[in-house]
């Protein structure tokens, strides 16, 4: 994960970043949610089946007019509600690790630009 914000200081709860992918038209293909554990030794992740952050990663998707890949980065306040930290415009390195859940992240992103040829 990046280097720790003074947001990520004040926010106890878990971190998460949420896999996000918007079609060409807007509409949200994918939201795949990845819990992060970080230690002194390092940092590594799980994805995780959770409805909310689901929903969380689609109505920021609509909201800022995605229409590609997104990282989602958020993190549990202290009452355990999810905060927005960052939106970053990139592939984000678990992708790799999306087929093992069933979304074929890249396959989906490169499919829809193929079809507005």
């Amino acid at each position: 994960m990046p280097d720790s914000t003074l947001a990520d200081q004040n926010l106890p709860g878990a971190e998460y970043s949420l896999a996000t992918l918007a079609r060409s038209d807007g509409k949200v293909a994918a939201v795949v949610p990845w819990a992060w554990r970080d230690s002194e030794i390092e940092a590594s992740g799980r994805a995780v089946h959770d409805e909310g952050l689901e929903e969380i990663g689609r109505q920021i998707a609509r909201r800022i007019g995605l229409t590609s890949l997104a990282n989602i980065r958020m993190k549990e306040a202290s009452d355990g509600e999810p905060v927005l930290l960052e939106v970053n415009p990139y592939f984000a390195g678990t992708m790799p690790l999306m087929p093992a859940k069933s979304v074929g992240m890249l396959k989906l992103c490169v499919d829809d630009v193929l079809a507005d040829d």
